[in-house]
């Protein structure tokens, strides 16, 4: 199959290069004209060079391939309405013309957040109405939605991946950092519970969703285990190497922080990480997404659990000096 990958010069995105082409399939990559390409030159991947805001200039690009896997995206904005533009329009653009195109399949890998948080350490019910609490969750959403109203035309199938970790990655790797000096700050008591999954599995998440039937079914993926803050940052201490101290922050001084965060990040003219958007995301009791229904649809499962794909994860940053 000939796939055209957006975002494959980002973290995930170029994770999904690499399982597409062990996978056997060939990939065209839509990068910008100032994206760093050399991965995927190395890895003999076809390049475009556009915009998934400009999506009209790639109909020619979209008519030689047969499926199209979406992992471009924004995870903060100057303002609410970059996230929206990028995560929601253009989502909705591009698949509109791959579906005018002929393109047979189309994969979006959108995000927990869209679908919103649960309670306790259950999977959020499948069924159940999105109730993102961020920008970010809710411009995801809106991708979901602009993307579905071509799935007549189109087999549309949506990826929900919770946080991700692994080699490469920069956001994720600051907890990391954190650990190996042996701090691991957790919001209020570190009760609150997540899920978690390694990038490797998120990129053989995409591609198995090639052979999904289209109908636009959603599914969420984690890496079998579910974790509270607390577990989590010790998991991540412990593939460092260090016992690791719990740093109980309050909520409110969390909510400060990311309020400063912002007002540090307009000051230095970049967007912060961290922000009140994220706070929001964070507060909530529960983030524990489940694998059941991609596993009983298509098969998937995880490979890596967390103690394993943290131990691979900070062998990397050390091989790569980060550590």
């Amino acid at each position: 199959m000939r796939v055209f990958l957006t975002g494959a010069t980002g973290f995930v995105g170029s994770h999904v290069a690499e399982a597409l082409l062990a996978a056997g399939h060939e990939v065209m990559a839509l990068v910008r004209p100032t994206s760093k390409v050399a991965h995927l030159s190395a890895l003999g991947v076809s390049q475009v060079v556009g915009s998934m805001e400009a999506p009209e200039a790639l109909e020619a690009s979209l008519r030689e391939v047969d499926a199209v896997v979406h992992v471009a995206g924004m995870t903060t904005g100057k303002t609410p309405a970059d996230l929206y533009r990028v995560n929601g329009v253009a989502s909705g653009r591009l698949a509109e013309v791959a579906a005018r195109a002929g393109v047979a399949r189309f994969v979006y890998v959108s995000s927990a957040a869209a679908q919103g948080p649960g309670e306790g350490d259950q999977p959020r019910p499948r069924g159940v109405r999105p109730r993102p609490v961020s920008h970010y969750g809710r411009s995801k959403l809106h991708g979901e939605g602009a993307v579905l109203r071509v799935r007549q035309e189109m087999g549309v199938t949506i990826l929900r991946p919770p946080p991700v970790y692994g080699p490469r990655d920069r956001d994720m790797f600051q907890v990391f950092q954190l650990a190996s000096y042996g701090l691991g700050p957790v919001l209020g008591d570190g009760s609150r519970w997540l899920s978690v999954i390694h990038v490797h599995d998120v990129a053989r998440a995409a591609v198995r969703c090639l052979e999904d039937v289209g109908s636009g079914a959603a599914y969420t993926i984690d890496d079998g285990g579910r974790y509270t803050w607390r577990e989590f940052t010790g998991i991540i201490a412990g593939a460092v190497g260090k016992r690791g101290l719990h740093l109980p922050i309050p909520a409110p001084l969390f909510g400060v922080a990311a309020m400063l965060s912002e007002a540090g990040g307009r000051l230095a003219g970049v967007t912060p990480i961290f922000n009140r958007d994220k706070y929001a995301e964070m507060s909530q009791p529960s983030w524990v997404c489940g694998h059941e229904a991609i596993q009983q649809a298509l098969g998937w499962e995880p490979t890596l659990g967390l103690e394993e794909g943290a131990r691979q994860t900070v062998q990397w940053y050390r091989e790569e000096g980060w550590l």
